[in-house]
């Protein structure tokens, strides 16, 4: 332009040089040299050119301005217009590249001569305009792979999806127009469109993939084709756009969007160089996603291991559940927390079908900071927790708000306990969760409880929430399991605790040193020592403080110590057993100190028993064995009489020995059963008497003729059994023949005093007494074996004491002793009195008065 203007002014008299370059796409450039200064006024669409028909024809021509539009230049001549222009094409190649239109301000005509020099100037001109713009596309090449490089280490610095938007602004800001740039990211019906313009920082929205504002970009998604205006339409005060797809290695990741409010600023190239750096943007977001990948799986890491850690103390639903609040809510926005601890032997999963029980669930929750009343809920309806449950996978459930009848299934959720309360001015209402989440929790490959976060806000929870909730749900199967540990510890402590308590063996536990480390309230009441005192003392002192021993022997079976205490005589019976070490505890050894002194008296009066007994045996045997032996032997050289007296006697030590027989039978079936129901009959008292001495008659002949029944109890009737009432007057009245050297034995019966259903019956004797040792055996209570050790007397009188208390259900004792006699009284059930009886006893009563 500026040889031709220095060359052709002077000789021609041009006043304007526009030399226009075409370009691709219909576009051109136009450069201007008007007056002499040199202006670049821009690029045009050829469509719009005064000279378009010229271009058509290609033909040099030549004519005057006539309603054209001029763009003001500089310079001098700038605010005149031109009247007469020269339109001569540029060749190269026989190709149309460009053309130079001289213009004049005057109006005159152009001679063919002119033409032809100016034809001849311009077939040099291809060459030269053409090396010029290809030194221009070259250097605009190098610009463009500057741009990118630039774009490139902008983009690969970046770490999340915000970043590459702004370094996208920062880069392509001063290359291409821009007033916005968009970036959307297609995530299933929705999408996210990450939005910065030069004046705002880059800020994300979501927005429904079906809005009319994501037209444009649901074009580009489906087709894969970058658009362009006029064909994408902007809208939103952007006259100017174009859009690009962003590939990845199998389908379209995003759209990138460059907005301009200057009309036609964008062109083909423009959607060339922008579909380069959308392979930049790619790479970006793919990058992005790796680090976030990493950054969410650290993150999941951190929180895990940070509630994990904390979970581990932690031994009950509350416990757990306070600390899934506070752990989980510094790494993640939730509203509520929720642990549904299931019923023990309910876990699952099991199919909740008609006609089976349905599962149900202890709830434990914390809904805005506020821990909520506990609820038990049946899974049956409780929304997302029961198909949990039911599938054994995590539920995410969305309830969008501007869906119908949201609040009905948000309140449907969980069941109406487990709807989280929201504190209102004077009222409390339902409030139902936008975004929930359900994870099953599982203990032993069985779900033994469901955890759940909640949200009041839609869409708040995705994947890696659901990552962490399950894995933080292992946490709280493993917490729940130890929970369950340590409460069977406790109840496993606490029933060891009352064992030893109260079981009357002592429990000493030594260390390895031979001191004394634990010792159980037993043992206070075999020493006479205090528990305490012992801890820390050497085993050894333990005898000492008890006072001593006063002798000792070891089983050579069992290698068990029996010893005898000087101070309060009680045999004791102490085993030590060698306790391994382990883990838990050292070595050391167990001692069990038992208290055998009942065992041994007993053994010693089971000894004394058989004694007795085989001496009650033994003496009606002997006697029935000698009689027998006599007739035997003498046969018929004995007298008729002797013979039949020998026989008697046979007789009587045979009934001897099977009284004997019979009273040892119910001594132990008494012992051994307690009470009886006996079968209970009406007896005289009188002719009961009677029947008993005549029984006694056989063995103590004359002598029973003393035993008298006082007249005035034949009107007593009792409730007995007359077995029993006949062996305890049997072997009273015997012992009172037999023993106490009487001269009368009386037997009377009269109605307990304030007790009219019980009879007090009293045998007394006016003999010199039974022994002092018998009736103190008898009567203190002593063991069977010390009454059976002294013969006859000794078992009648315990077997009477048994009848009276098991029997009857009465009582027996001594009613007087001494010199003058003895009498032993006993109360067994009567029948009330009658009427006459009640008459008489108010006439005696009267007459006493």
């Amino acid at each position: 332009m500026q040889v031709l203007n220095a060359h052709l002014r002077p000789l021609l008299g041009y006043d304007v040089f526009n030399l226009q370059v075409l370009e691709r796409e219909g576009w051109y450039h136009n450069v201007v040299m008007d007056s002499g200064v040199l202006q670049d006024v821009g690029r045009y669409r050829l469509v719009d050119s005064y000279f378009l028909s010229h271009y058509r024809s290609g033909r040099p021509s030549a004519g005057h301005f006539a309603d054209a539009h001029f763009e003001h230049g500089r310079g001098a001549g700038a605010p005149r217009r031109p009247q007469t222009y020269i339109w001569m094409p540029i060749l190269h190649h026989q190709d149309l590249v460009g053309a130079v239109i001289y213009q004049l301000f005057a109006r005159r005509s152009v001679p063919p001569e002119e033409m032809r020099f100016l034809g001849e100037v311009h077939a040099q001109l291809g060459v030269l305009v053409s090396n010029a713009y290809l030194n221009e596309l070259t250097r605009n090449q190098a610009l463009s792979l500057s741009a990118l490089n630039e774009i490139g280490r902008a983009l690969a610095v970046t770490r999340d999806e915000l970043g590459i938007v702004g370094a996208l602004r920062e880069t392509l800001g001063p290359r291409v127009p821009l007033d916005q740039l968009e970036l959307v990211l297609p995530e299933g019906s929705r999408a996210r469109v990450l939005t910065v313009s030069p004046q705002t920082r880059a800020a994300e929205r979501v927005m429904s993939l079906r809005s009319s504002g994501l037209a444009t970009a649901r074009a580009v998604l489906s087709s894969g084709q970058s658009l362009l205006e006029p064909e994408a339409t902007t809208g939103n005060g952007y006259p100017s756009a174009a859009l690009v797809p962003v590939k990845g290695s199998t389908e379209i990741e995003a759209v990138l969007t460059v907005k301009s409010r200057e009309p036609d600023v964008y062109e083909h190239s423009t959607l060339a160089f922008l579909g380069q750096v959308a392979d930049q943007v790619a790479l970006a977001l793919n990058n992005a996603r790796s680090y976030a990948a990493l950054e969410a799986n650290r993150h999941h890491l951190e929180v895990v291991e940070a509630v994990g850690r904390e979970l581990a103390t932690r031994l009950d639903p509350w416990m757990i559940v306070r600390t899934l609040q506070a752990e989980l809510s510094r790494h993640v926005a939730f509203d509520s927390v929720v642990l549904a601890v299931l019923e023990a032997g309910q876990e699952g999963p099991v199919a909740l079908e008609a006609g089976l029980e349905v599962p149900v669930a202890h709830s434990y929750a914390i809904d805005l900071g506020r821990p909520q009343a506990p609820a038990t809920i049946p899974l049956a309806g409780a929304g997302p927790a029961r198909e949990a449950f039911r599938s054994g996978r995590p539920v995410l459930a969305d309830y969008p708000p501007w869906k119908s009848g949201a609040n009905k299934a948000g309140k449907a959720l969980d069941g109406a306990p487990q709807v989280a309360l929201q504190e209102t001015t004077g009222s409390r209402r339902a409030r139902p969760a936008r975004s929930v989440l359900w994870v099953p929790v599982r203990q032993e490959g069985r779900i033994r409880a469901l955890l759940s976060i909640q949200s009041y806000r839609q869409g708040a929870f995705g994947s890696w929430h659901t990552h962490v909730l399950q894995d933080v749900a292992t946490h709280v199967g493993l917490a729940l399991s130890n929970a369950q540990l340590v409460e069977a510890l406790d109840r496993q402590a606490t029933t060891l605790g009352t064992i030893l308590a109260n079981t009357p063996i002592g429990v000493m536990l030594e260390g390895a040193d031979g001191r004394i480390t634990f010792a159980n309230p037993a043992l206070e009441r075999l020493y006479g020592v205090e528990a305490k005192s012992l801890e820390g003392a050497r085993s050894e002192r333990l005898l000492d403080l008890a006072g001593g021993a006063g002798g000792s022997d070891v089983d050579p079976e069992t290698g068990a110590t029996s010893l005898v205490l000087k101070r309060n005589g009680l045999n004791l019976r102490i085993q030590r057993l060698m306790v391994p070490a382990s883990r838990d505890h050292p070595a050391g050894v167990l001692t069990l100190h038992e208290d055998v002194t009942r065992q041994r008296a007993a053994e010693e009066e089971r000894d004394l028993m058989l004694r007795a007994i085989g001496h009650e045996l033994r003496s009606p045997a002997a006697a029935i064995r000698g009689l027998m032996a006599s007739l035997l032997q003498w046969d018929e050289r004995l007298p008729a009489d002797e013979r039949r007296a020998a026989l008697i006697a046979a007789n009587d030590q045979s009934e001897r020995l099977l009284r004997v027989v019979e009273a040892q039978l119910l001594i132990a079936r008494l012992e051994r059963d307690g009470p009886a129901d006996a079968a209970d009959e009406d007896v005289d008292f009188c002719p009961a008497v009677r029947r008993v001495v005549q029984l006694l008659s056989h063995a103590y002949e004359k002598a029973a003729s003393v035993v008298v029944c006082d007249e005035k109890s034949g009107s007593m009737v009792l409730r007995c059994e007359p077995a029993h009432l006949q062996q305890v007057l049997t072997n009273l009245i015997g012992n009172a023949l037999e023993h106490a050297a009487c001269s009368r034995v009386e037997v009377r019966a009269n109605r307990a005093a304030g007790w009219p259903d019980w009879c007090e019956v009293t045998v007394s004797d006016d003999g010199t007494g039974l022994p002092e040792d018998l009736l103190a055996a008898t009567f203190n209570q002593s063991r069977a074996g010390r009454h059976r050790a002294m013969g006859g007397l000794g078992i009648g009188l315990h077997l009477s004491r048994l009848v009276v208390e098991r029997s009857f259900g009465g009582q027996i004792w001594l009613a007087e002793h001494g010199p003058r006699g003895t009498a032993i009284s006993f109360t067994v059930p009567c029948k009330s009195p009658s009427k006459a009886e009640k008459r008489a006893v108010r006439h005696r009563a009267e007459s006493r008065s």
